[in-house]
């Protein structure tokens, strides 16, 4: 069938919604039989899902470089979605309110409302995610530029997050939860972006690199839908199996053809966007009708803390068998994986030493995050500093020295001077040990992931500072990051204290903790040396005078 492009516009759209509200609504009645409450919060998520995608294609559009026209009707258009997500938050508040709400005919009902939204985590989660969106409709609306609209796209990630944050089963350890966050995010991020350029490829306007992005955004949905999938099978799963495999098997299917969306005509991105509205109402059902779950009996005090026994003894065989991978950050690393195969058959120059240097930190940071350090770090103290230090030291600098050769590494002016960028880091890392950041580091997921992006930032932000600034303030730079790691070591390490003693010292490991902090430490000790060291080799050898060329030799004993 072949539509005018005004007419193609609404009707694609149109349909990719209309596929996904009826299998939301088929898959809740095949579940949850003749109960129109679950019915109506599936469709409320479907809707939810569809806004999400409604927000972020638009928005990641409208940060091109496309006529200022085209990105206001982009922007407004996204702002009708973030209005719509808005709506669907709080009418899934409200019917979570529902589920356990006296009859609305009782004077206790609307103070239950206030109190639900205020002080119950699920009705304050959905309350946020409802004002969020809100705020964004806001900014959308006044957002007309492509600044405007890359402030808007990172807003609407962090909208995003309230939502992701439920979606693990009640009773789930801190590592199926970790799990299933990142899955979760990854997955409706990547699918909301695969559903929104869809449905623009579809009414006619081709782009060749819009297929890419939504051939890439395929990939990454099918991974994460597995993980999630894998995640659901476990005893502390978050989902339906029978629902969670079909969008497994669905998106695997496309993710195949994501390749073939860069040749084809119009009609295959119709075709997927069809599935992907199928994608979206099964992916609705299975969130919303998970099972509740219920704790197991947890008797040691690392399950009590933790939801999880205690692994097998850290030794050298540990440190490279020990994984919990991280689905968010195995999906970072496989975009700059990517990112670097795009580079080396590009002309652009990139020296051997820096490809391997920017693989190092590459496999480093999925080390630090899916490996040993990530399995250790909430019942070690050693093993949350060196994960956390070698974050802001070891992994920033391999990647910033690692980076192709760009024009703009010869303008030491835009990057930020060494010395503010050593405190930042050092700022940075001294706030994640105070006691209740700390806490939440290792006992809440979000903070889990937080401290590891943090960490990231300020050492990438630090990194860039050391290397692209004057040699005196960049060895300047430098020492004070000896310094406080140093200063700080040796005070912890003396003063017999230790870091949140009723978590690290309560989990029952069978060790000292407090001999297991001074290892640590002392590890970072060795850690802060690395930019130091690194600087005054750089020194030494920019130092060294370059021995004259035989063409000037000639040219002084002619003259």
């Amino acid at each position: 069938m072949v539509l005018a492009r005004p007419a193609a516009r609404v009707v694609w759209p149109a349909v990719i919604a209309a596929t996904a509200l009826a299998t939301a609504v088929l898959a809740a009645s095949a579940v949850a039989g003749t109960g129109d409450l679950p019915i109506a919060r599936v469709v409320l998520r479907a809707v939810l899902e569809l806004a999400v995608a409604g927000v972020l294609a638009p928005v990641l559009l409208a940060t091109t470089a496309i006529p200022a026209a085209r990105r206001a009707r982009l922007l407004d258009a996204a702002a009708v979605a973030a209005a719509l997500w808005a709506v669907a938050a709080a009418g899934t508040a409200f019917l979570l309110f529902l589920t356990q709400a006296p009859d609305p005919s009782s004077p206790s009902f609307g103070p239950g409302l206030v109190a639900f939204v205020g002080e119950v985590p699920v009705g304050r989660a959905w309350l946020a995610s409802a004002v969020g969106a809100a705020v964004l409709t806001a900014l959308l609306v006044g957002a007309r530029s492509a600044a405007g609209a890359r402030i808007a796209l990172v807003a609407a990630v962090l909208v995003v997050l309230p939502i992701v944050v439920q979606s693990p089963a009640p009773g789930s350890s801190l590592t199926a939860a970790r799990v299933v966050i990142g899955t979760e995010l990854v997955r409706l991020v990547a699918t909301a972006l695969w559903i929104g350029l869809d449905a623009v490829a579809a009414t006619g306007r081709r782009r060749p690199g819009r297929r890419a992005v939504a051939g890439w955004a395929a990939l990454g949905a099918a991974a994460t839908a597995t993980s999630l999938a894998v995640a659901a099978l476990a005893p502390a799963g978050g989902t339906t199996p029978l629902l969670a495999l079909r969008v497994v098997l669905l998106l695997l299917a496309l993710g195949c053809a994501g390749g073939a969306l860069v040749r084809s005509g119009p009609s295959l991105p119709r075709t997927a966007g069809v599935l992907l509205g199928a994608v979206v109402g099964l992916s609705a059902a299975s969130t919303v009708l998970r099972p509740a779950g219920s704790p197991a009996g947890r008797s040691t005090p690392a399950e009590i803390l933790t939801g999880s026994p205690l692994p097998a003894p850290l030794d050298p065989a540990r440190l490279l068998t020990a994984w919990s991978p991280d689905p968010l950050w195995l999906t970072i690393a496989v975009a700059l994986v990517v990112g670097a195969a795009v580079v080396r058959r590009s002309p652009t120059p990139w020296p051997r030493l820096r490809v391997a240097a920017w693989a190092a930190g590459v496999l480093l940071l999925v080390w630090l995050t899916c490996g040993s350090p990530a399995v250790y770090a909430p019942l070690l103290t050693s093993a949350w500093l060196v994960q956390h230090v070698a974050l802001v030291v070891v992994v920033p600098a391999l990647l910033v020295v690692g980076a192709p050769v760009r024009r703009v590494d010869a303008r030491p002016g835009r990057a930020v001077p060494p010395v503010p960028a050593a405190l930042v880091a050092v700022g940075g890392l001294l706030l994640l040990v105070v006691p209740p950041v700390l806490r939440w580091t290792v006992a809440d997921p979000v903070g889990t992931e937080w401290s590891v992006l943090q960490c990231l930032l300020t050492g990438a932000l630090l990194a860039h500072a050391v290397r692209s600034g004057p040699r005196r303030q960049a060895l300047v730079g430098a020492s004070v990051v000896v310094a406080a790691g140093v200063v700080t070591a040796l005070w912890a390490a003396s003063s017999g204290g230790l870091l949140l003693a009723d978590w690290f010292g309560a989990v029952g490991w069978g060790t000292d903790a407090r001999v297991d902090q001074r290892a640590g430490l002392l590890v970072v000790a060795v850690l802060a040396l690395l930019p130091l060291l690194l600087l005054v080799r750089r020194e030494r050898r920019s130092s060294v005078p370059a021995a004259p060329s035989r063409t000037a030799t000639t040219a002084g004993a002619t003259a």
